[in-house]
This record gives structure tokens, C-alpha cells and sequence, in this order.
């Protein structure tokens, strides 16, 4: 992710989140300790491809990887932001495509909390949020 190659780093955190998904607790790990490592790895497996998906303009599976990263991400500003930020940004996109009030609506609702997080999406999330509402309200 950080050296810029997308659809590398998609396919090691789906890779990533499917290999955790079937893999059982090793021996000698405690089943809390196991689950405890094993949602924050497939949150952030989640994550890394939500994010890069909305990026490449994937919207729906960005969603879908965003949504399922948010329960295991919760206690992480530095994951938080961006995912709620994207998770707006995707939302936002697919209901102007679908013509879905709520759905851009939802979109608002992300980027307002994507907003309340200090940092550098703080600002156009915020922004974003104020089109969102205005585009929902000329919805029909």
C-alpha cells in the first residue's frame, strides 16, 4: 500500500482476510488472545483493500470492505478517519448512481463523523458532507 501498488496490496489483504477466515487457532494460543489477533488482522485486511478500492473507484466492494473493517478498527483514530472518510466517499457514489437518497444521506452521515477525527481528512470530509446533504435534498 504504501509503495503505491494497489492491486498488489488488494489481493495480499483479501489474500489476508480469506486465509484467517478458515484458519484455526494455532496450539497453545488462547481462543480470546487468537480471536483478539485475528479481527484486528482481518480488519485491517479489510481496511487496506477498502481503502485502496475506493481509490480505484471499486465503490461497492470498497463498501462492503469498509463497512466490515469498522468493528475491528473502532479504537484506531488513524484507521478510523480514512475509513469512515472513504466509506462516505464509496457511499456517496454508489447512491448517486443508484438514485438512492438514503444512501447519499448515510454518505453525509460518514463524513461528518470522519470530520469530528483531527487530521488531514478532516477538512474536505466536512466538506464533502455539506454536498452530500445538498445533493440529498434535491434528490427526489
Amino acid at each position: 500500500m504504501t509503495r503505491k501498488q494497489s492491486d498488489k496490496a488488494i489481493a495480499y489483504a483479501d489474500r489476508l482476510v480469506s486465509a484467517l477466515g478458515r484458519r484455526s487457532r494455532p496450539e497453545g494460543m488462547p481462543a480470546a488472545e487468537w480471536e483478539k489477533k485475528k479481527t484486528a488482522n482481518i480488519g485491517r485486511g479489510h481496511f487496506i483493500a477498502g481503502i485502496l478500492r475506493a481509490e480505484k473507484g471499486q465503490y461497492f466492494k470498497a463498501n462492503e470492505d469498509l463497512r466490515a473493517a469498522l468493528p475491528a478498527i473502532k479504537d484506531s483514530q488513524a484507521m478510523m478517519a480514512p475509513a469512515l472518510f472513504y466509506l462516505g466517499l464509496a457511499n456517496y457514489q454508489l447512491g448517486k448512481q443508484m438514485l438512492n437518497k438514503a444512501q447519499v444521506r448515510e454518505a453525509a452521515k460518514f463524513s461528518e463523523q470522519a470530520a469530528t477525527y483531527s487530521g488531514p481528512f478532516a477538512d474536505q470530509a466536512r466538506h464533502n458532507a455539506l454536498v452530500m446533504k445538498s445533493d440529498a435534498d434535491r434528490m427526489q
